[in-house]
């Protein structure tokens, strides 16, 4: 379920952000998803309000995992997802979701670099090469199709487009 909801997002998020400020849409967005996990956790999980334990919808407030805690929402919260978001006012989100691919990828690379893991074996590098070469070819493929479609309208007898959509701005300023 969780690819099916993410790319209902990328396609709302596309056309949202195309006239939408980035903030506009990721505080409802991130603020829906907190709402909806705070709730499944409470009725799948033994979860209870009150002082801040282990098992409180709130633990996290425990010093021990605070800092974690800040560092998952500002690293990869802020600066992915929302990244992700914003990325969606200039990219297709085919491109965007094949982007995400290459996320374990790098993450494999920095647990390495920073001595976390061990260098990954040679199946798993060469999955991680084949990945980013699909991906770079998806990208390539995008490119190539927008492309085509800035060049079509120049190649048309009368240069007149059957449709014009109305952009958001247009509307505020008439």
């Amino acid at each position: 379920f969780g690819a099916f909801f993410v790319t209902i997002n990328f396609i709302i998020a596309r056309r949202l952000r195309s006239w939408m400020p980035l903030w506009l849409y990721s505080f409802p967005v991130i603020g829906i998803g907190a709402i909806t996990t705070g709730i499944l956790s409470l009725l799948t999980e033994s979860v209870e309000f009150g002082q801040c334990q282990n098992n409180s919808l709130i633990g996290y407030c425990d010093p021990k995992y605070f800092w974690m805690v800040v560092y998952l929402g500002a690293g990869p919260g802020i600066c992915g997802h929302v990244l992700l978001n914003a990325l969606l006012k200039y990219l297709s989100p085919l491109t965007v979701s094949t982007a995400m691919l290459g996320d374990p990828i790098v993450g494999s690379l920095f647990g390495y670099f920073f001595g976390m893991q061990d260098m990954p074996g040679p199946q798993t590098l060469l999955g991680g090469i084949t990945v980013l070469v699909s991906v770079y070819w998806v990208m390539q493929s995008e490119t190539g199709d927008q492309n085509d479609a800035e060049r079509e309208p120049l190649m048309s007898k009368h240069n007149e487009r059957p449709y014009q959509s109305i952009s958001h701005r247009d509307t505020i300023q008439s």
